[in-house]
């Protein structure tokens, strides 16, 4: 894939469109001990998702159409609940921060016992900013 733009956190990998179904089957390859994650695919002419999937365990599950990054990150996150997993340890703090502070289903930090000083001191900065946009998204809506 000649000129693609990969970034990946294990959490999510962002990829512009192959042009062949067997490119992307190749990009939604995961391993048996590969933990649930997403892979976006965005169209390079317009930068704009196409296509989310949830991958993992050698196997991989396509987001309905429309589906949003929020609603691809519930998903995931229901994947994790549902099948009783626990979250990596390599990213077990972004997806606490997730269920924190974006699908907002708990405090993850008090749940979970994981509450070290810079979780805390991020978190309450993810939540003073999101609660900025919100009071920013409100006044442009209005108008």
């Amino acid at each position: 894939m000649a000129g693609s733009v990969v970034v990946t956190f294990y959490l999510i990998c962002l990829q512009d469109i192959p042009p062949t179904t067997e490119e992307i089957e190749k990009a939604l390859h995961t391993t048996k001990t590969t933990p649930p994650h997403l892979v976006a695919f965005k169209d390079t002419e317009s930068n704009k998702l196409q296509r989310l999937f949830i991958v993992g365990n050698g196997t991989y599950i396509p987001c309905k159409e429309g589906c949003t990054i929020r609603g691809a990150y519930v998903n995931l996150m229901a994947i994790y609940f549902v099948f009783q997993l626990q979250y990596p340890t390599i990213y077990c703090g972004a997806l606490g921060m997730l269920q924190t502070h974006f699908i907002r289903i708990g405090d993850y930090a008090l749940e979970g016992g994981f509450a070290s000083a810079g979780y805390k001191r991020l978190s309450g900065n993810v939540k003073k900013a999101i609660a900025k946009l919100e009071r920013q998204n409100a006044t442009e809506n209005q108008n």
